[in-house]
């Protein structure tokens, strides 16, 4: 319900797309993209405009609005909120990882699900499983990974802590390790090949 809404009327031979839905028809798919473009532009439009302003937006005032969004491609569930085509993305307004712990005695009867329903509580959360005791969580806002936090923080089964990819990732642990090892074997052929 907003002030000056635009009435969308397909033309006539399309006059079925106002009563059914034809997904995946290139026309209805047409007709439901301008749609939701109409109605977001009207939207963006009328935000801050007073309800007394008698005289509806014109079309252009739609263009002027929605140009802040030109070339721009929403991307959902990602560490970025879009894509740009033109010009640099945006910088990142996603919380850190969080990087959840389980007790072995509870790591065959924890899964994903049920930590993502345990989580619920403090906001939407995506959980990806690393193996049977270890999990990374990507909570929706500062707030929700926050109060996670806080709710598990001396929680005897579940422990949870921000993600440092240096301390938790294995990849990056082997790597490491592999790395100190080489090195170490190579100091120690270079030494024993000068003392020789």
């Amino acid at each position: 319900m907003v002030l000056h809404s635009p009435a969308v009327v397909p033309a006539a031979e399309c006059d079925r797309y106002t009563n059914e839905s034809h997904p995946h028809e290139a026309g209805y798919d047409s007709y439901m993209a301008g749609y939701v473009f109409i109605r977001m532009s009207h939207l963006q439009t009328m935000q801050g405009i007073s309800a007394q302003q008698p005289v509806p937006p014109r079309f252009r005032r739609y263009l002027e609005v929605m140009r802040r969004f030109q070339d721009k491609v929403n991307i959902i569930r990602a560490s970025i909120d879009h894509i740009c085509l033109v010009g640099e993305d945006p910088v990142s307004r996603r919380p850190q990882w969080l990087y959840v712990t389980l007790a072995p005695s509870r790591a065959a009867t924890i899964n994903s699900a049920q930590i993502a329903e345990l989580f619920s509580p403090y906001g939407s959360v995506d959980i990806r499983p690393l193996d049977g005791t270890h999990f990374l969580v990507a909570a929706h806002s500062f707030y929700c990974a926050k109060d996670i936090l806080r709710a598990y923080r001396s929680h005897k089964l579940i422990h949870v802590t921000y993600y440092n990819m240096w301390k938790h990732s294995r990849a990056v642990q082997v790597l490491l390790w592999t790395s100190i090892s080489v090195s170490i074997l190579g100091i120690g052929w270079t030494f024993l090949g000068k003392s020789s």
